[in-house]
């Protein structure tokens, strides 16, 4: 509706706070929307493509269970206020066109990634109609591939929009990205050509995503390569050399992008271990990982194709030498590994062409099983629950007589066993370790609530906050009980309400929970508590509040 009249044309999307879950209608001539299908979970209702001179607030955290249907979830547009700035290059102070800026906030709220945005005109000129409160407004990038590597400084401007006001000179200024120069020489000191180069590091966003290796030496040498990240990024980068043929490596840290790198190649040195299983079987096809650091600060992974062969021989290299490495099991592996004899080591320090030998790595393939009872509160075998096991992604089925049996689980230390009955909204939650060697029983319960206030130090509600409920980071839900959670009222973050109340539904009993808040205008949290509930209670956590220095 706008002043009591309703809106055709308006698309109305949904988008769920985890996982795909997504709806979407036009208005029609009544103003009337309707979405079909959703999958059960919490959603924010965001309005688009709304008439020239309106916006709207979102319906934030609007949560659907199975067959529920909601009704009277209405929006009212008004005109907003209006956030007018420019994007202006620093070096040339010449206006950018076509440069994107995205806003967060009443309309698109932070809770999900769908984010309204605007492009600057050929005056270098944006204006943004917002719903009042509190924006985030941030520089996304250029709208096509031949705009400049650009970094905005700073990045977001966080902005108070009034209704019926306009806002001006949030201006946002780009530097041009620096660029890494470097050379890469042979260990006679002559240049090397065509030597893959890689990078790492905050500066290099881009390429957590891509290939490690972005590019080559020229003829003499010399490579160049664009800082992608963010101007406040964090020395230092590492730069990684390898050539194609033989065993020469380099490594150099960055700490001045402005200064020239030399990378001189040296011959690399082997980690070798021997890959077993638990009967002392050799163990083919195990990959490893190496980390880098450098003068104690954390640097990260190099790349390497080493796997172990068929009589169990793995040979990790060639590695640059005299920097500090460590030869660890990747994820998947260590899942499997007996024990922690990699990860205990001291990181290691290489000279050319030396071979180290590492310690066996032993592994339990078929990794561990477990077996147990799940039944309800009468003590009556549920058939048909699930059963889910942490570190893994094996779950169980439970049978006729209410046991389950899981197999494949990590090969040592504590895992969470949760089932969720077949029907009803019951779940439990254990933590075991497979080699106490007895079945854990498993008693399916209603899930509790947690509700609070958010307050400023005068006791008034601070609306604009977001609250967010965690477990503990020794228990990650598994997603399909996370998905059935949130058709019964479970998010991680919640706004609270007019009287600055809150509350979460759908916690599971015997999980260990955080409570924080993220201030009005802040991305990070505080812990504010720790919590449990109990079955079918809610758990009244008080008044949270927040002082200005927060």
């Amino acid at each position: 509706l706008h002043e009591g009249q309703p809106v055709s044309g308006v698309r109305v999307g949904a988008q769920s706070h985890r996982g795909s879950g997504w709806g979407e209608d036009v208005t029609d001539e009544d103003g009337r929307y309707k979405l079909v299908g959703l999958e059960a979970g919490t959603y924010n209702l965001i309005l688009d493509r709304k008439p020239e001179g309106l916006t709207a607030e979102a319906a934030e955290g609007i949560t659907v269970r199975p067959g529920e249907h909601r009704e009277n979830v209405n929006f009212e547009l008004t005109p907003g206020g209006l956030v007018q700035g420019t994007v202006r290059e620093a070096e040339t102070e010449e206006p950018l066109a076509g440069a994107h800026i995205g806003a967060y906030g009443p309309a698109h709220p932070v809770s999900t990634a769908w984010v309204e945005s605007v492009s600057t005109d050929e005056a270098g000129r944006y204006t943004h109609r917002l719903p009042a409160g509190a924006n985030k407004l941030y520089y996304m990038g250029g709208l096509s591939e031949s705009f400049p590597t650009l970094l905005a400084q700073p990045r977001e401007h966080w902005v108070d929009v009034i209704e019926g006001e306009t806002v001006t000179g949030v201006d946002f200024v780009l530097h041009r990205a620096p660029r890494l120069r470097g050379q890469v020489l042979l260990p006679d000191g002559q240049a090397a050509a065509a030597v893959p180069i890689g990078t790492r590091g905050r500066m290099f966003m881009r390429n957590w995503q891509e290939t490690f290796f972005r590019t080559e030496t020229d003829a003499q040498g010399n490579f160049e390569i664009a800082f992608e990240g963010s101007l406040q990024a964090e020395p230092p980068w590492m730069v990684f050399a390898q050539a194609r043929e033989g065993e020469l490596v380099g490594v150099a840290f960055v700490y001045d992008p402005r200064e020239a790198v030399e990378i001189r190649l040296a011959q690399g040195a082997y980690a070798v271990a021997q890959v077993m299983d638990v009967d002392g079987n050799p163990v083919s096809d195990i990959p490893a990982r190496v980390w880098v650091t450098y003068d104690g600060v954390s640097g990260s992974d190099i790349p390497t194709n080493a796997r172990s062969d068929e009589q169990g021989r793995l040979r990790v290299g060639p590695l640059p030498v005299n920097i500090e490495l460590k030869v660890l099991p990747t994820s998947e592996v260590d899942r499997m590994a007996v024990d922690s004899a990699w990860w205990d080591l001291q990181h290691i320090t290489l000279a050319p062409g030396e071979e180290y030998q590492l310690p066996p790595l032993r592994l339990n393939p078929a990794g561990r099983t477990i077996k147990g009872w799940v039944g309800d509160q009468q003590q009556e075998p549920v058939k048909g629950a699930r059963v889910y096991a942490s570190r893994t992604r094996m779950s169980a089925v439970v049978g006729e007589d209410g046991y389950f049996e899981l197999t494949g689980l990590p090969a040592r230390g504590i895992v969470w066993i949760t089932a969720a009955h077949p029907t009803e909204p019951l779940f439990a939650v254990i933590e075991v370790d497979p080699d106490w060697g007895f079945e854990p029983g498993l008693v399916l319960r209603a899930t509790g609530s947690a509700e609070g206030r958010v307050v400023d130090e005068q006791g008034q509600p601070i609306t604009l906050a977001t609250v967010f409920i965690h477990p503990d980071f020794r228990y990650s839900i598994p997603g399909p009980v996370r998905t059935r959670l949130a058709g019964l009222g479970y998010s991680g973050q919640v706004k609270p309400g007019p009287d600055g109340t809150w509350r979460v539904d759908g916690l599971l009993a015997g999980v260990e929970y955080e409570l924080g808040v993220y201030p009005p205008g802040e991305r990070g949290g505080h812990i504010l508590e720790e919590f449990t509930v109990e079955p079918g209670e809610t758990v009244d956590l008080g008044a949270m509040v927040l002082k200005k220095e927060q």
